[in-house]
């Protein structure tokens, strides 16, 4: 257990931000995993394979449904205290030292090193003998780190310099309170639930409406905290479906994932010896981005060249964007206006799951464009999501204009779409496989602007 200790309010409102960022970016983390695995015998895989395959891409798409959940709940526990959910978070990749759990942030595609790098987000405090020789222990080693970005031990060490810069000029501080596991972050808020002696007399001071009932967003297990039971009791549910219990460890986040390393090195030792190789992932590029952003100042990003797959994905950021604008507004809305509750839950709801997905997937079918190989390593060839977010995605606190914005953005997204849809450089043949996705996701997009726009509240008055 950590003996990391969080002192007052304020730092509990920030280590609930922290766990809120978190739960976010691993919900992003997880998808880019899931969209890079094969999904067809087409693409080299037995019929074996392929069902295992599936099998892990469902279960990990539960994952990061799960990690939704949790930012709910966190949400509410925010909201308890007197703060509000926090929807802003880096670009990837950043530094193992952004946050602080110590370890590598970023979009990877699947491989054995990257499920093993989720098992030790997720771990729980003690790791059964048996699967920590799985892991290879709890920690990455620089060349494991390495791999991971899809750069050399050699050339990774040659930019140190990033690594460096907390130690050298001792002005970073770590995010929220030290710890090695998110579990442990959890630790250290429940024993603030518990703890604190706020002035105000109760850590627990948040308006009772301004928390959300998981119900409207199909997550019932989800608690409204009014008590340090609830609190309690919402840390555990969290707690729980990350690493399980002490007795069941299986069943959770952590579960799932060495559950697929298993059945990995079952499959690869049978391709072995068949005398092929087993390889279940589409040679996807981690951490591609369309443009640099300010805060992309950690290296293991690669700049996508190829202009269509760039355009769509910055569509598909810009997609990302709204729903978290409909996210940050649905989190803002008081639940007297259940029925405006309802139906931005289903707007964000809606957008990741017919629009976002496809296109995510399209996006690791398309070429990054011109990669020269580094030092005779070929890189990979294939793009994917970088949900690449702006600064300027906060919380729009007024009503009415926020809906009128938001429908807008949904008018325009889906003008965009399909525009790229019937565009000349879409029928080229290293791009006509996204041709179906972007048709799917432009019929998607008008039908959620119609909702949400014949739903839209009367413009009378602001909250």
């Amino acid at each position: 257990m950590s003996d990391a200790t969080i002192h007052d309010r304020s730092q509990l409102v920030e280590a609930l931000a922290v766990a809120c960022e978190l739960e976010q970016g691993l919900c992003l983390s997880y998808l880019f995993t899931a969209f890079s695995l094969k999904d067809d015998v087409s693409e080299g895989l037995t019929l074996e394979e392929l069902n295992y395959v599936r099998k892990w891409k469902a279960n990990i798409f539960l994952v990061a449904a799960q990690e939704m959940l949790h930012l709910t709940q966190a949400a509410n526990l925010l909201a308890s205290v007197g703060g509000t959910v926090q929807l802003r978070r880096p670009n990837f990749p950043q530094s193992r030292r952004y946050y602080p759990t110590g370890l590598p942030w970023g979009l990877f595609p699947f491989s054995w090193d990257g499920i093993r790098l989720w098992a030790l987000y997720e771990r729980p405090a003690v790791i059964p003998d048996d699967v920590l020789r799985l892991l290879g222990g709890d920690q990455l080693t620089p060349e494991q780190e390495a791999a991971l970005f899809a750069e050399t031990p050699a050339s990774w060490r040659s930019k140190r310099r990033w690594q460096e810069l907390p130690t050298r000029y001792g002005r970073l501080r770590p995010r929220a309170v030290p710890m090695e596991t998110i579990g442990e972050l959890y630790e250290a808020i429940e024993r603030a639930f518990a703890t604190l002696e706020p002035p105000a007399g109760s850590v627990i001071i948040g308006s009772r409406n301004a928390q959300i009932d998981g119900r409207l967003v199909d997550f019932p297990q989800v608690y409204q905290v009014f008590t340090q039971v609830q609190a309690a009791a919402g840390i555990e549910l969290i707690v729980q479906q990350g690493e399980g219990t002490r007795a069941d460890p299986v069943d959770s986040h952590f579960g799932v994932f060495v559950g697929i390393l298993r059945e990995y090195q079952m499959l690869a030792d049978k391709a072995k010896a068949e005398g092929r190789t087993f390889d279940p992932a589409r040679d996807v590029h981690p951490n591609p981005l369309s443009r640099l952003h300010v805060d992309n100042t950690y290296p293991g990003w690669r700049l996508i060249d190829d202009s269509f797959t760039r355009a769509v994905n910055d569509l598909t950021s810009e997609i990302y964007e709204v729903m978290v604008l409909a996210l940050y507004r649905f989190f803002a809305t008081l639940d007297d206006d259940a029925t405006q509750q309802r139906v931005l839950a289903w707007t964000f709801l809606r957008i990741m799951t017919t629009v976002v997905k496809p296109l995510g997937e399209a996006l690791t079918r398309l070429p990054m464009g011109d990669q020269p190989s580094k030092r005779g390593k070929p890189r990979p060839t294939r793009a994917g999501p970088s949900f690449e977010i702006n600064r300027s995605i906060q919380l729009m606190p007024h009503q009415a204009s926020a809906w009128i914005f938001i429908h807008e953005r949904l008018l325009e997204l889906t003008a965009k779409t399909e525009a790229l849809a019937s565009s000349p450089q879409a029928h080229a043949p290293e791009h006509a496989v996204a041709i179906p996705y972007l048709h799917d996701a432009a019929t998607t997009l008008r039908g959620i602007a119609e909702y949400f726009g014949a739903r839209m509240p009367a413009q009378g008055g602001d909250r």
